[in-house]
C-alpha cells in the first residue's frame, strides 16, 4: 500500500537472502565493496527485520534501538532505477555514493547484527521496468549484493509496478536467477493484502511465479490500508484467507503453505487512518507463532516512537501517532525472531510447487504483423496470446492490452539450464509511474519551446508549458504537461523569469440546475493551464470554493430565480468571473420543473429509457470508472450502482468490505454472498485527477471518496442523471426471503437502506464516510431479488410459498417509505425474472404499482450449462419452431422476449401468469456479454442449435468463468437468425451468443413499437477501452423514433384493447426525457464476473 507522506514506503517485497557463497560466473561483475563483510545471521532474524530508512524520516540511531530490544537485522529501504537499469538510492544516488547508508550498516554489523536492502517500493521507477530483460534486471541486483556484501537483499513489487506483469515477470525471473547464482538463498514476496487475502494482481503475481517455476521461502501481505479497520482480527482472517491462495494457487500442502507465508504490518496510523497498538501487533504475533509463520515485520522502526502529542490523528514517516514506549513495536519482530523456527532455504514442497519453463514455440512477435484473437507469439521470453486483433501493441506494454502473458519460456538457442531471453527485440521500459511534482528551480532559466499538441516526443525531449519546464519521460504526443499524475512528463520547475502560472482564463460552459426547492447544481468546464481551485458566486456575491468543476449550493428559497457566476483562482490570481446564468427554484415539495429533477423519468411508452447498471468492482482489474460513462450521461437516464448486500444477522443494507467467494467456486458455496461487500469501492478507495469524472484528484480531506463521490460528481455535470441503489443480484439474494417475511421485518429493512442511501448515514471507516456524508447520491432503489419463492436462484438462497406476497408487499414498503421523506419522488425499480417458471411466482398484476420501471432479464435464456447443447441464443426476441430446447416446466412454452414481455403485461393461462403490469414501464434487458460453447462443428446453421464438447473456454477480463466472454475476447464471424431476432459469433468452432448490432436494432425497434418503457443494459463496463459499440448503438437507436412499419415486430397476443398502459398508475411519470446527442466514444473495461442465468 502506497504511503502518501514524503518517502513512507513500505512494500511488496521479495527477500534474498545470500548465504555467504561466491556468485556464479553468471553473475554480473562484482561492484567496488562499499562496507565490510560479515558473517550471515540465522535466517529467523532476516525474517523479522523491521524496515528502516537511514536516510530519511528522521532515522533512528539502530544501535539505540538493537541495544533496547535485542534486534539485530533491519531492512533498509529503497534502491530504485536512477532512469536506467543501474540501481540508485531513491533512484538518486549511485549506490557507491551514499555515507549515510554505509554508516547505518557499519553501525549494525558492528554491534553483531546485519542488514537486507529493501528494492522498490511505492513511488519511483522500479529495476523491472527500467531494465529489458530477466538477466539484465538480475544483474542489477547482483550489484547491490556485491556493493554491500549482502546476506539478504528485498524486492519490493508494489503499485503501479505490481500490476505491470511484464515488469513483474522481469522481477520473479530474475529473484530465481539470483537463485541460482547464489546458492543458499532465501526469498519472500510480499505483496498488497486485502480481506480476502490479496487481489487480482495478487494472484497473477503467484500464477506467474508458479509458471517460471520460482520457489521463495515465503510470500507476505500487507494487512493494512484496505479495509482492515477490524485491528489484529482482521489481519489474521486477512492471512488466513492467503493462506488458503497460497494452497489453490500453488498446490502447496497446508502445513508448507503455512511455513512459507508472512506478514509485513505498519505499527500505529495507517494512511487510511486505521489503527494498529499493540494489542494488534501481539494478536498478529499470536497468529504467526501458532501457525508457524515464515516473516513477521513492520513498517517501519522510523515509525517506532511516539509523536508529540502522541494521539495527533496524523500520519507521519517519523512516530506512531499512537501511545507507545520507544521502539516498543520493534520487540514484538524480536519476539518473533527468538521464538519463531529457522526458516530452511526453499524446497519443492510437498504437493508441488511449479514448473520449469517450456521452449518458446511461437514466432517472434513483429511490430508490423497483424495478429487475429488467439494467435501466439514470443515477446520477452514469454510466450503471449492475443486476445482480439492487435497491430503493434506490444506483448506486456499494458495490463489491460491484448495480450495474455501464457508463462515464460526458453528460447530454443538458449543453453540449458540459462536464463530465458526475449525471442525478439527489446522491451521498451516503462517509466510512467514516476509522480510529477513541481521543483524549485530558478524561475530566470529559460524556457525550452512551447510543448505542441501535434509534436511528437520521446524521452528526454524538453518542452514548456504553463510558465513551467518539462522533460518528456518517453515517447508522448498529445497529452498536456502536468495533466495526470502519473503522466509522460516531469516537471522541472518554473522557467523564464514568471515566477510560476499566469491568471487563469475564465471557466466556460457553466450550466445551471435547480434540484430542488433549495439546492441548484452547477457544472463547468475547466480552462487550460493551472487552477488551484474555483469560487462560485450568487446574484454578485461569493457563497462557495469548489476544488472540482461541480459544485451545489443550497439553502436557496422556493419559486425565486438566481443567477450564478464562477471563476478559476491559482496563486496568480483570480480569473474573469463567467456569463451569468439563471435559473429558478421550483415551489417547494414540488421537486424541480427542468430536466426531470422531480425525480421522475419518462414513461410515455416512447420506448426511448435507457437504464444501465454500474458494477461496482469494475474499478478494479477491468480499470473501468464513472469517468467513462460521462460523455454518454446526457443520453442514459438512470444508473443502477450493484450491489448492495443484506446482513445475515440483522436483515438490514450494510456496509463491509469482505471479499464473496470468487467464481467458479462461488457457484457452488451455499454462504458465497454472506457479510460481503466492498465499502471500500463504495466510499474509501482514492481516485487520481486521470480517473476522476471532475478530472480532480481526491484529496484526504473529503468526506467520501470512491465510487459514491464519482457518482455525486457525474451527477452534478448531468443534472438529469438519476442514480439507485440496487440491492441483491445473484450472489447476494439469500437473504430477501427473510428481510420480507414480516411487517417488522420489512420496515427494519426498508428503514436501513433508506437510512443508510438516501439519507446518506454510511458507517464511518478509513477516514471517510459517517453521518450523512453520501447523502444527495441515490434517487432511490432497484430491488434485484433472484428470485422470489424460487429455487432457481443462486445455491442456500432461503424461499418460500409466502415469498410471492411478501415480495409485494416489499415493494410496497418501500414506495412508502420514500413518498413518506418527501422533498421529491423517489424511483423504485425491479430487476424482474425472464422465464416463465419464476414469473408465475410474482404478482404481476399488483407489483407495477409500486414501481417506476419493471427491468426484465432478458437475457441468459441460454446458456453452457447445457454444457453439450444443443447451442442456442441468449436473448431471442421471438420463438421459432426450429427451437431444440425442452419447454419451460409448467407448460408448453419456450424461452423469449416477447412470450415473457406478454406474461407480465397481457398474462399468459398455460403459467397461471395474471398479467396486468403496465406495458410503458417495462424495459427489456441487452447482455453487454456473450454465453459461449466449444467444439461446435461446422455445419448449415453456422453453429446454431449444435452440439458441443464443453462450455468456452474462460478469459481473465470475464471473470475466468467457463461459458462466459467479452466482446473483446471472441472471434468469428457475425450471424444472425431473422426469425429469433438474436445474433452469435461462430469461428467454426466455438459459438457465442449475445448482443449484435442487428440484435440491438430489433430490440430497441420492438420497444417502441410496442409500447415499453425501453432498454436495461446489463452492464456499463462490458466493452473496449477505446470504443463501446454496443452500447453507442443502444444508445443511437434509441433516440430515434418510433419505426415507420412496425409489422415485423407486431405481437398478436395483446388482445383487443392493446398493451396495459401506466397512466391509471399512481406512479406515472412526468418529465421529458434529457436531451443529448447520443454519440461518441470512451475507455472500457469488462467485467469480473458476469452474473449466471438471470433469465
Amino acid at each position: 500500500m502506497h504511503r502518501p507522506i514524503s518517502k513512507v514506503l513500505c512494500a511488496v517485497s521479495v527477500g534474498v537472502l545470500f548465504a555467504g557463497a561466491a556468485a556464479t560466473a553468471g553473475a554480473a561483475a562484482p561492484a567496488t565493496r562499499q562496507v565490510a563483510p560479515s558473517a550471515a545471521l540465522s535466517t529467523n532474524w532476516y525474517a523479522a527485520a523491521p524496515y528502516l530508512m537511514p536516510a530519511d524520516n528522521n532515522p533512528p540511531d539502530p544501535a539505540e534501538i538493537m541495544d533496547a530490544t535485542g534486534q539485530k537485522a533491519f531492512q533498509l529501504a529503497f534502491i530504485l532505477s536512477d532512469g536506467g537499469c543501474n540501481p540508485a538510492w531513491d533512484g538518486k544516488t549511485p549506490i557507491g555514493s551514499a555515507p549515510d547508508i554505509t554508516a547505518a550498516i557499519d553501525t549494525i554489523r558492528g554491534k553483531g547484527g546485519d542488514v537486507s536492502v529493501s528494492v522498490g517500493g511505492y513511488n519511483g521507477t522500479k529495476l523491472g521496468q527500467a531494465c529489458s530483460d530477466v538477466a539484465s534486471t538480475a544483474a542489477a541486483y547482483q550489484k547491490v549484493i556485491d556493493a554491500y556484501g549482502l546476506h539478504a537483499i528485498d524486492f519490493d513489487l508494489e503499485e503501479p509496478e505490481y500490476e505491470n506483469t511484464a515488469a513483474i515477470g522481469r522481477e520473479l525471473g530474475a529473484a530465481k536467477q539470483l537463485q541460482a547464482d547464489n546458492p543458499g538463498l532465501y526469498v519472500s514476496v510480499t505483496m498488497p493484502g486485502t480481506s480476502a487475502g490479496t487481489g487480482w494482481f495478487g494472484t497473477q503475481l503467484l500464477d506467474q511465479a508458479k509458471s517460471i517455476g520460482f520457489i521463495p521461502s515465503n510470500y507476505s501481505i500487507m494487512p493494512f490500508d484496505n479495509g482492515f479497520s477490524g485491528g489484529g482480527a482482521s489481519q489474521t482472517a486477512a492471512l488466513e484467507a492467503f493462506h488458503g491462495l497460497l494452497t489453490s494457487h500453488l498446490g502447496w500442502d497446508s502445513d508448507f503453505a503455512y511455513q512459507h507465508e508472512g506478514v509485513s504490518g505498519m505499527n500505529g496510523r495507517t494512511d487510511a487512518a486505521e489503527y494498529f497498538r499493540q494489542a494488534d501487533f501481539q494478536t498478529v504475533l499470536n497468529y504467526a507463532l501458532s501457525h508457524k509463520l515464515g516473516r513477521y515485520t513492520f513498517w517501519s522502526a522510523n515509525r517506532d516512537r511516539e509523536c508529540d502529542p502522541p494521539e495527533n490523528q496524523k500520519l507521519s514517516g517519523e512516530c506512531s501517532s499512537v501511545t507507545q514506549q520507544k521502539w516498543e513495536f520493534t520487540t514484538y519482530t524480536t519476539a518473533f525472531a527468538n521464538q519463531t523456527t529457522v526458516v530452511d532455504p526453499p524446497t519443492t514442497p510437498p504437493g508441488g510447487g511449479g514448473t520449469d519453463p517450456g521452449t518458446c514455440t511461437a514466432a517472434a512477435w513483429d511490430a508490423n504483423t497483424a495478429y487475429t484473437g488467439g494467435s501466439e507469439v514470443t515477446y520477452d521470453g514469454h510466450t503471449w496470446k492475443a486476445k482480439w486483433w492487435t497491430q503493434n501493441e506490444q506483448p506486456g506494454a499494458s495490463e489491460w492490452g491484448p495480450w495474455v502473458d501464457e508463462g515464460a519460456c526458453t528460447a530454443a538457442s538458449a543453453a540449458s539450464g540459462s536464463t530465458a531471453s526475449a525471442a525478439s527485440g527489446t522491451a521498451t521500459p516503462s517509466l510512467a509511474y514516476q509522480q510529477v511534482s513541481r521543483k524549485d528551480v530558478s524561475p530566470a532559466d529559460a524556457c525550452p519551446d512551447p510543448w505542441d499538441s501535434t509534436a511528437v516526443y520521446v524521452g528526454g525531449d524538453k518542452a514548456s508549458y504553463d510558465g513551467h519546464a518539462w522533460t518528456a519521460k518517453w515517447w508522448t504526443q498529445g497529452e498536456t504537461p502536468g495533466a495526470a499524475e502519473w503522466g509522460p512528463w516531469q516537471d522541472d520547475g518554473a522557467c523564464g523569469g514568471g515566477g510560476g502560472s499566469t491568471v487563469p482564463a475564465a471557466p466556460t460552459g457553466l450550466s445551471a440546475m435547480a434540484t430542488g426547492a433549495s439546492t441548484v447544481a452547477l457544472a463547468w468546464t475547466a480552462p487550460s493551464g493551472t487552477v488551484d481551485s474555483y469560487n462560485v458566486y450568487q446574484d454578485g456575491t461569493k457563497v462557495s470554493s469548489a476544488s472540482g468543476t461541480s459544485a451545489t449550493v443550497s439553502g436557496l428559497t422556493a419559486q425565486t430565480t438566481y443567477q450564478f457566476q464562477v471563476t478559476a483562482v491559482n496563486t496568480a490570481g483570480e480569473s474573469p468571473k463567467t456569463d451569468a446564468v439563471s435559473v429558478s427554484t421550483p415551489a417547494a415539495g414540488g421537486g424541480g420543473g427542468d430536466g426531470g429533477k422531480s425525480g421522475y423519468i419518462n414513461g410515455s411508452g416512447a420506448g426511448d429509457k435507457n437504464i444501465i447498471y454500474f458494477d461496482q468492482w469494475s474499478i478494479y482489474q477491468n480499470a473501468y470508472y464513472l469517468k467513462d460513462l460521462d460523455r454518454y450521461a446526457d443520453d442514459i437516464d438512470v444508473i443502477n450502482y450493484d450491489f448492495a448486500n443484506i446482513d445475515p444477522n440483522s436483515k438490514t443494507c450494510f456496509e463491509a468490505t469482505k471479499a464473496s467467494t470468487p467464481d467458479p467456486g462461488g457457484e457452488t458455496d451455499p454462504n458465497a454472498g454472506d457479510g460481503a461487500g466492498d465499502a471500500f469501492a463504495d466510499y474509501q478507495k482514492s481516485f487520481g485527477a486521470d480517473i476522476s469524472v471532475d478530472g480532480t484528484a481526491d484529496t484526504y480531506n473529503q468526506p467520501i471518496v470512491g465510487n459514491f463521490n464519482q457518482l455525486k460528481e457525474l451527477k452534478a455535470r448531468h443534472p438529469n442523471l438519476k442514480v439507485v441503489m440496487s440491492i441483491g443480484g445473484w450472489t447476494y439474494s439469500k437473504y430477501f426471503s427473510d428481510a420480507a417475511a414480516t411487517s417488522a421485518s420489512r420496515q427494519k429493512f426498508v428503514s436501513s437502506c433508506i437510512d443508510m442511501f438516501i439519507k446518506g448515514n454510511i458507517p464511518s471507516a478509513g477516514g471517510y464516510g459517517g453521518p450523512g456524508t453520501a447523502a444527495g447520491i441515490f434517487d432511490g432503489f432497484d430491488i434485484d431479488w433472484e428470485y422470489p419463492a424460487s429455487d432457481a436462484g443462486h445455491v442456500g438462497n432461503h424461499y418460500s410459498p409466502d415469498d410471492t406476497a411478501n415480495y409485494t408487499a416489499l415493494l410496497a414498503e418501500f414506495r412508502s417509505q420514500l413518498d413518506a421523506l418527501g422533498g421529491q419522488h423517489y424511483l423504485l425499480t425491479a430487476a424482474l425474472p425472464g422465464g416463465q417458471d419464476k414469473i408465475d411466482k410474482v404478482q404481476t398484476d399488483k407489483i407495477g404499482q409500486y414501481l417506476d420501471y419493471g427491468n426484465v432479464m432478458t437475457y441468459d435464456m441460454h446458456g453452457a450449462w447445457d454444457a453439450t447443447g444443443p447451442t442456442n441464443l441468449q436473448d431471442p426476441l421471438f420463438p421459432s419452431a426450429d427451437d431444440p430446447s425442452p419447454q419451460v416446466p409448467g407448460g408448453t412454452q419456450q424461452y423469449d422476449s416477447d412470450t415473457v414481455l406478454k406474461a407480465y403485461t397481457v398474462g399468459d393461462p398455460m403459467y397461471s401468469i395474471p398479467g396486468g403490469f403496465p406495458a410503458d414501464k417495462l424495459t427489456i434487458g441487452l447482455p453487454m456479454y456473450y454465453r459461449g460453447w466449444t467444439g461446435v462443428p461446422a455445419g448449415g446453421s453456422n453453429g446454431e442449435y449444435g452440439t458441443a464438447t464443453g462450455p468456452s473456454a474462460p478469459h481473465p477480463l470475464s471473470g475466468n468463468v467457463p461459458g462466459v466472454a467479452l466482446q473483446k475476447e471472441i472471434s468469428g464471424t457475425a450471424y444472425y437468425d431473422p426469425v429469433r431476432m438474436a445474433g452469435w459469433y461462430y469461428d467454426g468452432s466455438t459459438f457465442y451468443a449475445g448482443s449484435t448490432p442487428q440484435s440491438i436494432v430489433d430490440h430497441v425497434a420492438y420497444a417502441k413499437c410496442n409500447g415499453l418503457g425501453g432498454m436495461m443494459i446489463f452492464s456499463a463496463y462490458d466493452e473496449t477501452a477505446t470504443s463501446q459499440p454496443l452500447l453507442e448503438k443502444i444508445l443511437s437507436e434509441s433516440a430515434k423514433g418510433k419505426p415507420a412499419d412496425c409489422s415485423k415486430y407486431a405481437t398478436d397476443t395483446w388482445g383487443v384493447f392493446g398493451p396495459p398502459s401506466s397512466a391509471a398508475t399512481t406512479n406515472s411519470v412526468q418529465a421529458s426525457p434529457a436531451p443529448g446527442d447520443r454519440t461518441g466514444a470512451a475507455p472500457y473495461a469488462p467485467p469480473a464476473a458476469i452474473t449466471p442465468r438471470k433469465h
